[in-house]
């Protein structure tokens, strides 16, 4: 894979998470062993039905089906078509009666999901509790319970909220999340409080498809207190859609140039480099590429930390060498000094006011990318591989915030060493802002970020992996879940409705909507993607067909236009 860092290696199979629980441990090794090559999240899924690790995921898929054999399509493939695993030798009859084991005594009953106005009631209660505050919103994770997810898996929720949330903060300070239902699944928040308005939050609806309106006169006020026929919003499609692009950088208010960034920040890095005013580190291999790598930090505000990145497309080429041009970039510091780098992008990591981590990309030109290109950084934990701003970030940054280089490269020892093919001046320029202390440079930094991770108490600090891994695990599985293909069993709770209900419905539906959701195991899995922009349509046609969507919802035109193209294939 040029360019970008080799795939993730497969899961410790005598280490099974607890988000993983309900797999017993043999059954665990097994699906390790024969299946987790192609199916976890990332690159490493190109069926796009998610983690054959992650139990909830193939449920919700239809992979596995609690106590029903026919029905699971895992069985099914390694069983009767007996044409899994794709690579490797197939199943042997003692494994496939492991499997057969754990499916049939799999229990985990089908309930009938709340409704969208059973939400609303939890949202009205609430508010008769808190009172008159219009900037009040909710997130919601009720449809987790409704798919009979474990007490483990909802257990994080609630810091995977507060610590995505104060990550698209605006504002000193740190907030909390209060759960608001008995399961701790649903979530308020104050809006004010990490310096987003309302216009903010309409903003965010109008990518929203699944907000559908009450006409109850209780609900009425609700809507009315708040001004928004949107209180709630489902959490997971939040967290997937709010970090990307165009979201992720209206929540953090971000702007179109690393210039305009750097005023915002009262800083100025092209200045400080040719002041010398930075610490700078050389690498040779980071965690998302595999070429030669430089980062520099620029000191923010007190205790503070604006961090710059020189990425490179191709270390072949000379000026991508940063051995032998250290100095840089070109375009700076080019009149002063003849060993300079031209860099082709740069990424930004800089602490937000409540101490956080944001997140800017850009090319060489500063100008910003919502996504990095493939040539010159990878993040195998998103589909394409790209690393995209926002959410790829969170992946790699929210257990340890600044990380250390994979292979430091010590700029300093070779100028020194090859003290001929430098002059006196890139010498001592080199010795002045390439630190040998870089490590602890990056810990220190690190240590104030996991400070603002602790002082969100032990919902998040419960989740923070601090072995040194990269990944934040509740992160790529929750977004992972949701990015995922749809199954019936899933699609149809995400519905309002329960899987036989969903059978019966589909069952009398138009040509137009007979593919709404796969009712046999033959057919295809639903894109996320196609059930998301197909979703206003199946309610209204099969299931609730009075059902009336909020005003301002799903009425972005580039999303309207997408969900046109993809509905039109």
């Amino acid at each position: 894979m040029p360019g970008g860092p080799a795939l993730p290696p497969p899961p410790d199979p005598n280490v099974i998470p607890q988000a993983r629980a309900g797999i017993p441990k043999p059954v665990y090794e097994l699906l390790e062993l024969k299946c987790s090559q192609c199916h976890q999240y990332g690159q490493r899924d190109p069926s796009g039905w998610g983690s054959v690790l992650d139990l909830s995921r193939m449920i919700a898929a239809d992979i596995v089906v609690p106590g029903n054999l026919e029905a699971s399509r895992l069985w099914y493939r390694v069983a009767v078509k007996n044409n899994m695993p794709f690579n490797g030798d197939r199943l042997t009859p003692e494994q496939k009666g492991l499997l057969q084991q754990w499916i049939l005594e799999m229990k985990r009953p089908v309930i009938q999901p709340r409704s969208n106005e059973d939400i609303l009631d939890i949202l009205v209660s609430d508010q008769r509790r808190v009172g008159n505050n219009g900037d009040f919103r909710y997130l919601s994770f009720a449809h987790f319970v409704d798919e009979g997810r474990t007490p483990e898996e909802l257990k994080v929720l609630e810091g995977v909220t507060n610590v995505a949330l104060n990550s698209m903060s605006r504002l000193p300070g740190l907030i909390r999340v209060e759960a608001v239902d008995a399961n701790r699944t649903v979530f308020r928040f104050r809006i004010s409080q990490l310096g987003w308005n309302a216009a903010d939050w309409d903003e965010v609806v109008r990518f929203y498809p699944y907000c559908e309106r009450s006409d109850r006169n209780e609900v009425r006020q609700l809507y009315n207190r708040l001004d928004t026929e949107a209180p709630y919003l489902r959490g997971d499609w939040f967290f997937a859609t709010a970090t990307l692009s165009p979201l992720y950088e209206r929540l953090v208010n971000l702007p179109a140039t690393r210039l305009e960034l750097e005023n915002d920040l009262n800083i100025n890095i092209e200045d400080n480099v040719r002041a010398g005013r930075v610490k700078r580190i050389g690498m040779d291999l980071s965690g998302v590429s595999q070429n030669q790598r430089i980062i520099e930090r620029h000191e923010l505000r007190t205790q503070d930390y604006f961090w710059w990145s020189y990425d490179f497309a191709d270390r072949l080429l000379a000026t991508s060498d940063i051995r032998k041009n250290p100095l840089g970039p070109a375009k700076v510091v080019g009149d002063r000094f003849d060993s300079v780098f031209s860099e082709a992008g740069g990424e930004g990591i800089f602490s937000l006011p409540n101490r956080m981590q944001g997140y800017f990309l850009t090319n060489a030109a500063g100008v910003f990318l919502t996504e990095a290109p493939t040539v010159i950084v990878q993040d195998p934990r998103r589909k394409a591989g790209a690393v995209q701003n926002g959410l790829s970030c969170l992946t790699c940054h929210t257990n340890s915030g600044m990380l250390s280089p994979v292979v430091y490269d010590d700029i300093v020892k070779f100028a020194e060493e090859h003290r001929a093919d430098f002059n006196a001046a890139e010498i001592a320029e080199v010795r002045k802002i390439y630190i040998r202390n870089g490590d602890a440079v990056l810990r220190s930094d690190s240590a104030r970020f996991q400070r603002s991770l602790q002082a969100l108490g032990p919902t998040v600090t419960s989740l923070v992996d601090t072995s040194g891994k990269v990944e934040w695990d509740p992160w790529v599985t929750l977004v992972g879940q949701y990015e995922s293909k749809v199954g019936l069993r899933g699609g149809a709770i995400e519905l309002g409705v329960s899987p036989t209900q969903a059978t019966t419905l589909f069952r009398r539906a138009t040509a137009d909507n007979e593919d709404a959701l796969p009712l046999k195991i033959t057919d295809a899995l639903i894109t996320r993607n196609e059930f998301f922009c197909r979703y206003r349509v199946i309610v209204g046609q099969d299931v609730r067909r009075n059902a009336n969507f909020c005003q301002g919802a799903f009425e972005n035109a580039q999303l309207t236009a997408f969900c046109d193209q993809v509905n039109a294939n």
